[in-house]
């Protein structure tokens, strides 16, 4: 079934300016079985193999509406395709479109024995092959278009004058001879370029723009670059287990957001400090180019502490490549911290690593939030060798980050170590990074004057005072031995 636009009569003209009608489809419908049939006035020969074919499956149609134009057609045919399977009954023929009017010239010339659409019959009647633009064949078309003019004729009249009145048929007629007129020739469409001259001699054709052509300038402008979502996430750095944490995505095209109509989906996949799959989900539209990714407190207080990242996939409606983005975030454990009764942070990891921050009373003037997140890769600094414990340390105030956070007495950063990750345990060390001096330092220095480590190899235990946050590492200095390089 074929429901054509509801507008079509209205805002489709073929080129000579004649409103697209109902009756220039039916046409097209009677001629798939006029010209097959031999008591036919157009009947062709060579018409007949093709109607054979298409009648094999061909059952029936129906015209269940006139405005708007809804057709209805009953085939024994299967296609792959659903597209395929749709007869439109548009009037596109074999040599081109057709209006009902123009077309009716050729029918009459035909009819009348003068000329044949196809170059079978006008040989087999030694006739004019019928040609809409050049040569012998205008000089017939005129004369018919004359008879046309002055009858007001319809084609197939007890069938097509059910869709044509006398008034309408008469103005189509002076359109065509206007046309006929101005450009010399009969070929007309319902394209965006209507002919203006041809020169069959070289070969050559003048198009022009046809001004009352429905589709404005830049309607497939779009199709001039494919329109492949571009995609920026912007959240929160640090997400506290068990916090709620935002993430917005925007999805533009070429500096424009890309409409939520012509966006499929947004999904994100959240994968956790473990490499595993932890969330998926589809984010909230609130704009145009606007969406929105909410983790609440239950989802983040699954995730394993640790670097995670968060991937967006945007599948747009106008094209079928997706476009991916990631914006990575570390989940941190945590633990308040009060200025009477300082508190504890402890985190043990994969390894069996566990790691404590003792903070006493009076070291916070103020209740803080103390982070602690992991850090899974480090590359050691010259001299020294990872012991596999590293990990960043923060301050929140009120949520709020607190940057450069300084404690008001020493807390107690301590280790309890995985004895096999290490080679010599009196000489670990605490360093920090310095982001200033870019350089790591060891944590003792962190405090004025420097403070002193404590050693308990029987419990693989060490601690020492620290006095400021930032990210710390376990380490070993290794000795580096040079043998000399002997050629013989």
């Amino acid at each position: 079934m074929v429901y054509y636009p509801g507008d079509l009569t209205s805002t489709v003209t073929w080129h000579d300016g004649s409103p697209f009608s109902a009756a220039d489809v039916v046409l097209h419908i009677i001629l798939t079985f006029d010209r097959a049939k031999e008591a036919s006035a157009v009947y062709d020969e060579s018409a007949v193999p093709a109607f054979n074919t298409f009648m094999e499956d061909f059952k029936g149609l129906r015209i269940l509406s006139v405005d708007p134009l809804v057709i209805e057609t009953y085939r024994d045919d299967y296609q792959i395709d659903a597209e395929r399977m749709v007869d439109t009954w548009w009037p596109c023929y074999s040599t081109g479109p057709g209006a009902w009017h123009n077309l009716d010239l050729g029918l009459l010339a035909e009819a009348a024995g003068e000329a044949a659409f196809s170059d079978d019959k006008a040989d087999a009647l030694q006739v004019e092959w019928l040609d809409y633009i050049d040569g012998p064949s205008l000089a017939i078309l005129e004369g018919q278009l004359n008879q046309a003019l002055a009858e007001d004729h319809i084609p197939y009249s007890p069938t097509l004058g059910q869709y044509i009145t006398t008034t309408q048929a008469s103005a189509r007629w002076q359109q065509l001879a206007q046309w006929w007129n101005e450009r010399g020739h009969f070929w007309i469409g319902t394209g965006p370029f209507y002919l203006e001259e041809a020169q069959p001699s070289s070969g050559t054709l003048t198009l022009q723009r046809y001004a009352a052509h429905p589709d404005p300038l830049d309607r497939w402008a779009a199709f001039g670059a494919a329109p492949i979502a571009e995609v920026e996430i912007a959240g929160p750095e640090d997400v506290l287990s068990g916090t709620a944490a935002t993430f917005d995505v925007q999805v533009s095209f070429e500096g424009q957001p890309y409409t939520i109509t012509d966006t499929r989906f947004v999904r994100y996949l959240v994968i956790d400090a473990q490499g595993d799959l932890a969330l998926s989900g589809e984010a909230a539209a609130l704009g145009d180019g606007q969406w929105q990714i909410v983790l609440d407190e239950g989802q983040t207080g699954q995730l394993p502490a640790g670097p995670t990242r968060l991937e967006v996939i945007v599948t747009p409606g106008k094209v079928v490549l997706p476009t991916f983005a990631a914006h990575p975030f570390s989940v941190s454990v945590h633990a308040p911290m009060t200025p009477g009764g300082g508190g504890t942070l402890v985190y043990t990891d994969t390894q069996g690593t566990v790691t404590s921050i003792e903070v006493p009373a009076g070291a916070v003037a103020q209740t803080i939030t103390l982070a602690y997140a992991p850090v899974q890769e480090l590359l050691a600094p010259e001299g020294y060798r990872w012991a596999g414990l590293a990990f960043d340390l923060k301050a929140y105030l009120s949520d709020t980050l607190q940057p450069g956070f300084q404690f008001a007495t020493p807390v107690t950063l301590s280790a309890v170590y995985s004895e096999g990750l290490v080679l010599g345990e009196t000489n670990l060390l605490f360093l920090y990074w310095d982001e200033i001096a870019e350089a790591w330092i060891d944590a003792a220095e962190t405090c004025d004057p420097a403070s002193g480590y404590l050693r308990s190899p029987e419990e693989d235990r060490l601690s020492v005072p620290i006095c400021h946050l930032s990210q710390f590492a376990l380490l070993e200095p290794v000795e580096q031995i040079f043998l000399p390089l002997v050629v013989r």
